[in-house]
């Protein structure tokens, strides 16, 4: 029986590229990455396989579109902190367009939404809050390697 090769997406591969040059520090924060025009000539693809290589690592947040032209590695900011009661519910979701303008928030990101125990609901962008549950001891700082 032929053994069934894995084929991945030129797109996937490209954001691969992207994703590691960016972990890595090839690409700092706020740096301009390559445009698509310079994807296209090292790899050889159409410019909307590049397109979607980008369209990738922007959901996954590593990268932004600022006021001038291109995209740039997002800047790493430290989340501000939600806090979370008990009888609070905690949702995830993508936001509507009005939620994104009420956010001020360019580009989609996910929406955390806090159903507080008196009905209250507060939302949040999430790539910018993290969730600390009132009575948890504050997570202790990782070990230095």
């Amino acid at each position: 029986m032929a053994r069934r090769r894995h084929i991945r997406f030129p797109y996937l591969r490209i954001a691969d590229d992207l994703r590691e040059d960016i972990t890595s520090g090839v690409y700092a924060p706020g740096k301009r990455l390559p445009s698509e025009d310079d994807l296209v000539e090292k790899y050889g693809v159409s410019r909307r396989t590049a397109a979607r290589a980008f369209e990738v690592v922007e959901h996954e947040g590593l990268v932004v579109r600022g006021n001038k032209p291109g995209r740039f590695v997002r800047q790493a900011t430290e989340p501000d902190v939600i806090d979370v009661r008990p009888g609070d519910r905690i949702g995830c979701r993508l936001p509507f367009q009005a939620e994104l303008d009420d956010l001020d928030v360019d580009e989609i990101t996910s929406l955390l939404v806090v159903t507080r125990r008196d009905g209250t609901v507060d939302r949040y962008p999430g790539d910018r809050y993290e969730l600390l549950v009132k009575g948890d001891d504050p997570p202790a700082d990782p070990p230095a390697a």
